[in-house]
């Protein structure tokens, strides 16, 4: 074939190449392109797995009649195609019958009646990644010059453009479909906010949107709700589920507190340890704010599997729905704390003016200025009072130790600390009182690095005794 018949016969092979379809379709076209018109009988496409050894066939090109059974995979040992790859240069077997090198192609070519063979490099990858080659026999026995060589190197290199082409497309298309996905899963979790549904139905579609496991700690509501276990050797998801919101659940509080505090959340190491077993695991936190406050956490634990922009985008979605729906139980207890706050401290520094009025707006807030009280200080350590919003899910702690104490208690949030208003009674002693002050130090110690302080006053008969 003359060199104006070579390019006329290029124009049809970009056509047909061209003419449309997937990757398969593609391959296909081209494999017929180049046994058609350089004269080969036969042809495949081959995929190259060298980390397992072993030659994948893609596509085939056989005009034969007989219908059997081919192998769709050859070892590496016996292939010519880890040659070409490694050389990136065709592997040319004038009679492969007469060839010991490639003895399963030596035994195919008696099998299929083929002689000459040809194995050219793609410089192209599959979807998967993996180098492809293309592979031409001939039943007679062919002599490639150069000019044949370079020609068929130019039908496959038009068949290289054609698959880039359709990679970036099927690309596309996919990154495509992940952002529809995004765009779906943000307007779904925002309508879950909008329905003023709970934290604990958003987390599981968090957790359900985000490829790695994650634990929401939602600081309003003093609760830790996991998702799918970080790690399958010791918890199944359900076992993981009940030790975090159980004997983890401070441990992971804390871990999230402490975190943030540093200032950072690009990589944590928690060290978690239920009684039967220890966890050392990778995560990062990001904190949930409303107003700057902090409301909660979201704890994502690494995976082999890297977060890209479009996980970015999910997670930054889940964040805001996370701390919108914590923000109505934050403003219920900042407005009622406030409220409380405000008129406590009115008490103590002695700005009221009318004794009734007072007990009567503190029995719509839940005080009971009308009964013998005394007054149990709280007095967080230094570092926690620079963390904003820590209060409200200590707030919940003190409020649960007096509740298992039996103890009626209203609790009342100042900056810094907490107070608690318990009854006042002789039959406690001072013995009875010490003991829970002590227990009080000892169970909010564990959200910091140091006890806080917690003193006691005397017994607070009329309003005039707070001061």
């Amino acid at each position: 074939m003359d060199r104006k018949a070579q390019i006329s016969v290029l124009k049809d092979v970009a056509s047909e190449i061209n003419s449309g379809g997937d990757l398969v379709m593609i391959l296909k076209h081209l494999v017929f392109a180049a046994c058609r018109h350089a004269n080969w009988t036969l042809g495949s496409i081959m995929s190259i797995d060298a980390a397992h050894g072993y030659a994948h066939v893609m596509v085939r090109y056989d005009p034969t009649l007989i219908e059997r059974t081919l192998p769709d995979r050859w070892e590496l040992a016996t292939s010519p195609s880890l040659i070409a790859l490694k050389r990136n240069e065709p592997v040319y077997i004038r009679d492969v019958r007469e060839s010991e090198e490639f003895p399963g192609y030596r035994r195919e070519a008696f099998e299929r009646d083929y002689r000459t063979v040809l194995v050219m490099p793609m410089n192209c990858s599959d979807f998967e990644g993996r180098p492809m080659v293309l592979s031409v026999v001939s039943r007679d026995i062919m002599e490639v010059p150069e000019e044949d060589l370079a020609f068929l190197g130019m039908i496959v290199h038009l068949g290289a453009i054609a698959i880039e082409r359709e990679q970036r497309l099927e690309a596309e298309r996919q990154a495509g479909d992940r952002l529809q996905k995004a765009l779906k899963a943000h307007t779904s979790l925002l309508e879950h906010v909008l329905a003023d549904g709970s934290v604990s139905s958003l987390s599981a579609m968090v957790g359900s949107l985000l490829p790695n496991p994650v634990v929401v700690v939602d600081f309003t509501a003093n609760q830790i709700i996991a998702g799918r276990s970080p790690s399958e050797v010791q918890f199944d998801d359900a076992a993981w589920q009940s030790a975090a919101a159980g004997p983890l659940s401070r441990q992971l509080g804390k871990a999230a507190r402490d975190t943030i505090e540093r200032g950072g959340n690009s990589g944590a190491t928690l060290f978690l340890d239920d009684g039967s077993s220890r966890l050392n695991l990778a995560a990062r936190i990001e904190p949930l704010t409303v107003d700057r406050q902090l409301v909660g956490a979201l704890i994502i634990f690494s995976t082999s599997r890297a977060f890209s922009d479009l996980d970015q985008l999910l997670l930054d979605s889940a964040k805001f729905a996370l701390s919108v729906q914590m923000m109505r139980s934050f403003i219920r207890f900042r407005f009622e704390t406030r409220t409380q706050t405000e008129l406590f401290f009115e008490v103590v520094e002695r700005r009221w003016r009318d004794a009734a009025d007072v007990q009567q707006r503190a029995q719509r807030l839940g005080i009971n200025f009308m009964t013998t009280q005394q007054i149990v200080v709280v007095d967080f350590p230094e570092s926690a009072k620079n963390l904003g919003g820590t209060s409200v899910d200590l707030h919940h702690s003190l409020a649960r130790i007096m509740q298992q104490a039996s103890v009626p208690a209203c609790v009342v949030a100042i900056d810094g600390g907490l107070v608690c208003l318990i009854p006042y009674d002789e039959v406690w002693k001072q013995e009875r009182t010490s003991k829970l002050m002590r227990r009080i130090a000892a169970d909010l110690g564990q959200y910091f690095d140091e006890e806080p302080i917690v003193i006691a006053s005397n017994a607070c008969a009329t309003l005039t005794d707070y001061p």
